[in-house]
């Protein structure tokens, strides 16, 4: 989930290349309409959103999947999304702007749950 365009082309782009299949939102209450119907593998979320934050749709999202990982980036909140990621369940931080590099070896790094759609994930 970002609400930056060029953003969420990229990192569809990025993770549909590398064989993961991809579901873009551009804001929480999106993700979470995405959500319900469909099981991810895994989310990832800028932290700074109009509306709810990615933060705030982490706490969400766990509340209906305490097992899922979560991917926040963010460029401008940097300090606060490294501090929720430390104390936060299977959430990592990345910091933008980052290497396309940095980004996969996250995801390939992070335990996936099998939800049966092996390989999906939330942007």
């Amino acid at each position: 989930m970002d609400d930056d365009r060029a953003m969420r082309v990229l990192l569809r782009r990025l993770l549909e290349a590398d064989g993961h299949r991809v579901e873009t939102a551009v804001d929480a209450g999106d993700a979470l309409k995405m959500f319900a119907p469909l099981r991810f593998s895994l989310v990832i979320s800028d932290v700074v959103m109009p509306g709810m934050t990615g933060i705030e749709l982490r706490a969400e999202l766990a509340l209906q999947d305490p097992g899922l990982p979560c991917l926040l980036v963010s460029g401008d909140d940097v300090e606060r999304g490294l501090h929720y990621a430390a104390s936060t369940y299977r959430t990592v931080f990345l910091a933008k702007p980052f290497e396309p590099e940095e980004l996969l070896r996250l995801v390939h790094s992070t335990p996936l749950p099998k939800h049966g759609l092996e390989g999906r994930a939330a942007s």
